[in-house]
């Protein structure tokens, strides 16, 4: 395994190094017979190992192809430093086989994405680590993402996939440092690391009633407008009130092990009736887990608190359920604590399969000093009993003070529509 870094460096005694968990990135590319390595994945620019490395999955040479990096929220920064292995420097052959990024864009984002900072940047195609600095000066901006985006590349002489190896994102600022935090978020990523070969096991040997059509799918734009997705919240909150009689628990048979890439946010033990005992019960919660984790020498603290309520449900006349109902509690604490509470409605056709997935949460959140709320609203289409086609609609709201005197209100409607990889 691949040795934790150094949270602090002798050669960037003025900077300290802003680790993440996961990485976004507008496309990687994804193909069935290298499934169980999983080199490619935009996480892999995190992991200080130049044998793997996040590859674009766009036609062409992927250049307007990007990738984010979220960071511990800072100010009163000075300086920003990437160190990038560019290429993919597994061996001196496959980085010349590859395309590699010339030209790019560093950008560095607020929370709501809009850009602070940016610079442009030459990249060489060569072994090793290249350093690209923005001086920013005393901004009393916020900043909690760096985006790269690739404008130009250098060719590869085999492959037109254009790869990074590795980035590291160093920071000169007034921001109180963590070291405990950002110890944390790169033992998270190895754990993802390690979670991600396992995965790669269970999808070389898919079961036989695997519930969606394919492993991989992609994803486009929808038009649903913040009208139509808040029409639809009126209508889950009524659904929500007619629900009553007693709770049930239930036992799961066959849970579900791993989603499709890229989704990784849906309940994989609710998929289908056939797969869940339900029976009565005389209370709400069913479930509390709080993780105390050694995050930092012998200092414990609490990462997570979870619970889960058991189920309401709402049956057909003849009997088969159409709906579950159920509420989640979540507290996670690094820098700052945020809490999230949340009531889901899952909804199920007349074979038991589920079709519809509704979310209401409000989020109370000490970073951004102020609250949130969503609504997340998924739908199913199925080809027989596997899901052919995802629907993910979502309306956020954020009022937050961050700090100052003034209260900053984000509103944002999205819609993605996810279709198998192998009908494109």
């Amino acid at each position: 395994m691949i040795a934790f870094l150094s949270l602090l460096s002798s050669a960037h005694a003025e900077f300290n190094q802003l680790h993440a968990a996961k990485a976004e990135s507008s496309s990687f590319l994804k193909s069935s017979w290298n499934r169980y390595n999983e080199n490619y994945h935009p996480n892999y620019v995190l992991d200080n190992n130049p044998a793997t490395a996040w590859v674009e999955g766009e036609d062409g040479n992927g250049e307007g192809s990007s990738i984010r990096i979220p960071i511990s929220a800072i100010r009163q920064v000075e300086n920003i430093r990437l160190k990038i292995r560019n290429g993919y420097q597994k061996s001196k052959n496959l980085l010349k086989a590859n395309s590699a990024p010339k030209e790019i864009v560093v950008r560095l984002l607020n929370r709501t994405g809009t850009v602070v900072s940016s610079k442009e940047h030459t990249l060489n195609r060569e072994q090793g680590w290249q350093e690209i600095e923005l001086n920013i000066g005393d901004s009393t901006a916020l900043i909690n993402t760096v985006e790269l985006v690739i404008k130009s590349v250098h060719e590869g002489y085999k492959y037109k996939d254009t790869c990074i190896s590795d980035i590291e994102i160093w920071a000169k600022t007034n921001t109180a440092y963590k070291s405990d935090v950002e110890l944390h978020k790169q033992k998270e990523l190895m754990s993802w690391v390690t979670e991600r070969k396992e995965e790669a096991k269970y999808f070389a040997n898919l079961p036989s009633d695997y519930p969606f059509i394919d492993t991989q799918f992609r994803i486009k734009e929808g038009s649903i407008t913040k009208e139509e997705i808040l029409i639809e919240a009126e209508q889950s909150k009524k659904l929500l009130d007619s629900f009553s009689g007693s709770y049930f628990s239930r036992e799961n048979k066959n849970k579900l092990d791993s989603l499709p890439d890229p989704l990784d946010s849906l309940p994989t033990d609710i998929w289908r009736l056939s797969d869940l005992a339900l029976f009565e019960v005389d209370k709400e919660i069913a479930k509390k887990d709080q993780r105390m984790e050694n995050i930092y020498d012998d200092v414990f603290e609490p990462v997570m608190e979870y619970r889960q309520s058991n189920f309401k449900k709402k049956q057909r006349s003849d009997g088969s359920v159409s709906h579950l109902m159920y509420t989640e509690y979540e507290k996670w604490c690094e820098r700052t604590c945020s809490v999230v509470e949340s009531s889901i409605v899952a909804s199920y056709n007349s074979k038991g399969l589920l079709v519809g997935l509704v979310e209401l949460s409000s989020v109370e959140d000490e970073e951004c000093d102020g609250s949130m709320s969503r609504y997340e609203m998924w739908s199913f289409k199925y080809t027989d009993t596997q899901v052919s086609e995802l629907t993910r609609s979502r309306h956020t709201k954020e009022e937050c003070l961050y700090g100052g005197e003034e209260k900053e209100i984000f509103e944002q409607t999205v819609q993605q529509i996810y279709t198998p990889s192998k009908s494109q």
